[in-house]
């Protein structure tokens, strides 16, 4: 098993898009530098390393949805009246029966 120690700098930078004010994209970049490497092996001939990522957040307003239709609301209403009818039927059938 490697072992290795390395050293992190994080740089944060946020830029407005040319879209609107409220919507923004979010930048990362890590440098890494490996500083020691087991068995006293000399660590001077890796290269820094670096990776950016960049994320786009947008605002609220676009995400928002127009909630559930009506008539979704309805027929769940309907199937649980449907079920609990069907619950009450099968109690009363199975009393009447085994009293």
């Amino acid at each position: 098993m490697r072992s290795e120690k390395t050293t992190m700098n994080w740089n944060f930078y946020v830029f407005p898009l040319q879209m609107g004010h409220e919507d923004v994209m979010i930048s990362s970049k890590l440098v890494s530098r490996v500083t020691e490497l087991p068995y006293g092996v000399d660590p001077d001939y890796l290269p820094l390393k670096s990776e950016k990522v960049t994320t786009r957040m947008e605002s609220e307003d676009r995400l928002k949805d127009d909630g559930i239709p009506w008539w979704w609301i309805l027929i769940a209403i309907l199937i649980g009246i449907l079920l609990l009818s069907l619950i009450v039927f099968i109690l009363w059938k199975v009393i009447c029966y085994y009293p």
